[in-house]
């Protein structure tokens, strides 16, 4: 299977374009609730709430993400709806942050490997409802094979997003979006192909045959 890494960008920005209220507005939202949440200092309590609040607003962005790309209604306020998921979501969240630290502190290059093979594990829970575990390894089986070209894809997102940063911050309101919906593209191409003949509309080369 082909991966365009950097096409994958190319191809999230007509996407970010048909409703960009809702995954910038919503980037705004979860950027201030994390600010506020990070406010709160309380021995031991503080951590967990700001676990849970990350991971809650992450599942809803991601949903309203999978949605802009399939071409569904999203609105901001997709952002809070409850996702039954949740439990599965911090499991996965948990563990995939352990690896990552854990491979970061061996000198950077396994943390970057473990981000990009646990990658898919959020998406595989929120939308396919897999069992923490198996969300994990079914993302390092589909990323195993593709791991040079996501890497890269992880390298050029951090340097669009470190652009984004440098304009004051305010590119990140564009970056961060379109590097959601790029991840997005590579996972409906890669891990859920009975997406691929859906009646959404979908970016120019976003979906390659085997």
């Amino acid at each position: 299977m082909s991966i365009d890494a950097v096409g994958s960008f190319k191809a999230a920005m007509p996407t970010l374009q048909r409703n960009p209220a809702a995954l910038i507005g919503g980037f705004v939202i979860i950027a201030i609730l994390n600010v506020v949440v990070q406010g709160i200092h309380i021995p031991v309590v503080s951590p967990i709430i700001s676990f849970v609040a990350s991971a809650f607003l992450m599942a809803g962005y991601m949903s309203m993400a999978l949605a802009v790309h399939d071409g569904r209604p999203a609105a901001i306020g997709d952002l809070f709806k409850p996702q039954p998921t949740l439990g599965n979501m911090l499991a996965v969240q948990f563990i995939t942050s352990v690896a990552i630290i854990i491979g970061f502190i061996f000198l950077i290059i396994p943390g970057l490997i473990a981000a990009v093979l646990l990658g898919f594990a959020p998406l595989l829970v929120l939308e396919q409802n897999m069992a923490p575990m198996d969300a994990l390894k079914r993302s390092v089986d589909i990323s195993k094979p593709l791991l040079g070209t996501l890497i890269v894809f992880a390298i050029v997102a951090s340097i669009v997003n470190f652009i984004g940063a440098l304009l004051l911050g305010f590119g990140l309101l564009v970056t961060v979006p379109l590097t959601m919906l790029a991840w997005v593209a590579i996972y409906r191409q890669v891990a859920s192909p009975a997406r691929r003949h859906g009646t959404g509309p979908v970016g120019a080369g976003e979906y390659a045959e085997n």
